[in-house]
Parts: C-alpha cells; sequence; structure tokens
C-alpha cells in the first residue's frame, strides 16, 4: 500500500507541474521532487518490504500521511506563482520628477523675498514734507468790545508730485528693475522646463508702480505681497493752531487744528487678480478753513495763527496746550 501511494503522489506532482508549466499566469519554473525526497522515498520502500509482519492496526486512512507527505503537500501548494508585478521603478520616477519640480519652484520663489522685502522697507520712509502757507483774519465786534470775537484761519498746501516727495525715489526705480531682471530669468528660453515654468506663473501675481509718466510692471510671488500691503507709509499731518505770547510762555496754543497730509505714495490690491499697485499721487493744493471764537484779550497778547508739517505725524515742535480763560 506504501509503493501504491508514493506512486499516485509522484503522478499527482507530475501532473500539477504540468498544469503550472501550460498555465499563461505562471511563468516560475520549478524542479521536480529532489534526490533527499526520492532517495527517503526508497528508503523508506526497502524497510517496509524488509521489516517483518507485524500486527495491523488499524487507523483512519486520513491518519496515515508521513511527515515526508505533509512535505509535499506544502511544495505542491507553492509550485504556481507569477514572477514581482511591474510598475514600482516608474512610481519612483515619478516621485523624484515631482520632488525635482517642486525644489525648482522653490528655489526660483525664493529669489524674490529679499528684493520684495527691501521694496517695503523703502517704501516706509518718511517724505519730504509739502510747501505751506497760512492766513488769519480777526472780525472785530465793537459793539461787544469784552465779548468773543471771531477769527478765521486759512492754510493752503501745495504738494508736489508723489515720486518727487519721496526721498527713496530712484531706489525705489532700481528694485523694480532688479524684479524685472528676475522675471528674464523665468522667461529665458531653456531655463526650465515648461511644467516648471507653468507652476511658477500660477504662483505669481502682478506688481504695478503706476508713475504719472508710465506703468511699470513686474511678477512677484503671491505669498510676498503681504510685505508690500502690510508696509505703513507715513503719511504726515498739517497742524494749524490759534497762539499768542505772555511773559514766561514762549507759545500758549488757544486753539489747535490737524489735519491728515496727503500721501505721496498710495499702496492697493485689485481683485479678483490680486495684483497689487503702487501709485503716485498727483500734484495738487489742498485748503484748510477754520473759523473760531477768540477771548477779546486774546486779540491783545499778540495773537497770530502758525503752521507746521509733520512727516511723522506729530509736530515738530510742542505747543503748550493752555486755554485762555
Amino acid at each position: 500500500m506504501t509503493r501504491l501511494k508514493i506512486f499516485s503522489r509522484v503522478s499527482s506532482f507530475i501532473l500539477l507541474a504540468s498544469s503550472c508549466a501550460s498555465s499563461p499566469s505562471s511563468q516560475t519554473q520549478y524542479a521536480p521532487l529532489t534526490s533527499d525526497t526520492a532517495t527517503n522515498q526508497s528508503v523508506q520502500t526497502k524497510t517496509s518490504s524488509a521489516d517483518p509482519p507485524t500486527a495491523a492496526v488499524s487507523k483512519p486512512e486520513a491518519d496515515e500521511t508521513t511527515s515526508v507527505e505533509r512535505r509535499d503537500e506544502e511544495l505542491f501548494e507553492r509550485l504556481c506563482a507569477t514572477e514581482q508585478l511591474k510598475g514600482c521603478e516608474q512610481l519612483k520616477a515619478a516621485r523624484k520628477a515631482r520632488a525635482d519640480k517642486q525644489r525648482l519652484v522653490k528655489e526660483y520663489i525664493d529669489l524674490y523675498r529679499p528684493t520684495v522685502a527691501k521694496l517695503a522697507g523703502l517704501l516706509v520712509v518718511p517724505v519730504r514734507a509739502p510747501d505751506a502757507r497760512v492766513d488769519a483774519s480777526a472780525t472785530v465786534n465793537t459793539k461787544q468790545p469784552d465779548g468773543p470775537q471771531m477769527v478765521q484761519v486759512e492754510v493752503e498746501v501745495d504738494y508736489r508730485n508723489g515720486l518727487e516727495r519721496h526721498p527713496n525715489t530712484n531706489m525705489i526705480r532700481a528694485t523694480f528693475t532688479s524684479l524685472k531682471e528676475l522675471n528674464n530669468i523665468m522667461n529665458a528660453k531653456g531655463a526650465y522646463p515648461s511644467e516648471v515654468t507653468t507652476i511658477i506663473r500660477s504662483q505669481m501675481v502682478e506688481l504695478k508702480l503706476k508713475t504719472l509718466a508710465k506703468t511699470i510692471t513686474v511678477l512677484v510671488p503671491a505669498k510676498d505681497t503681504g510685505l508690500i500691503l502690510n508696509a505703513r507709509i507715513l503719511n504726515g499731518t498739517v497742524n494749524y493752531a490759534l497762539v499768542t505770547s505772555i511773559p514766561g510762555l514762549k507759545y500758549l496754543v488757544v486753539k489747535e487744528w490737524t489735519k491728515p497730509m496727503y500721501a505721496a505714495l498710495k499702496i492697493a490690491q485689485s481683485m479678483p487678480e490680486g495684483a497689487v499697485v503702487i501709485e503716485e499721487a498727483k500734484p495738487t493744493r489742498q485748503k484748510h478753513i477754520s473759523i473760531y471764537n477768540v477771548p477779546s484779550k486774546a486779540l491783545c497778547d499778540n495773537l497770530r495763527a502758525e503752521v507746521r508739517l509733520s512727516v511723522s505725524g506729530k509736530p515738530q515742535r510742542k505747543w503748550n496746550p493752555r486755554a485762555i480763560k
């Protein structure tokens, strides 16, 4: 019976190997049973024939499987397999290509930040003060010589072109030239692959210097526009007052007014494109008229009107704020 089982298993192995070889999904070639396996089977056959007959022990046929037979079954289960599936190298190449594109984009975008930050610093420098004139007239009420008297103060402020007032005009223009040179790197033929150039352009917005003569347009990274938009330009103030002089005090303020000074440059962002525009202010004349009733005594204390311009938001000289009783 042992010979019959070995013959049956060898036949099954041959049939299974034939079916694997004919299957299109199996390309792996496996060797037949090893010499060790054949030797073990031969030894087992000779031993069985040489041993004297012993009393037969009835066992279920399923329990007569030997360790060699179980190992053979495991070999049969692993005979049919495919080669490693392809595609891993393609994925690695795709990841590397994506990383290379991201690196090129980042390296180019990072070139702009120092220049954009420099431009923002140039914009916030205080501008030159405009020209100003002040005039005042009193309407005397002789019917009430001890009562309040009406005084009218008139101030005119003449503003030149915005870039004429800005002390860093030449440096601002030079910075736009530097930004234009960075744009030329991106636009140079063969500088970057077309896909990289497309990604770079998608992250850029226009930055315009709108002067009275012409408009200069460059591209800057959208993430750097906050440096320009958050630049706090000091516009300054126009301060004028009615003052008197009394013993012991250089100035005595009767009434003071403060008006905002016109900006030399304006910064805005257009939507939905997100373009940032630095616009030069046109030359103009600003006129302020104020009326105040002063005590009659003030007219005899060297009452006069004064105007002071401050580009930092505070008067250049401090007035003594005391009221006339």
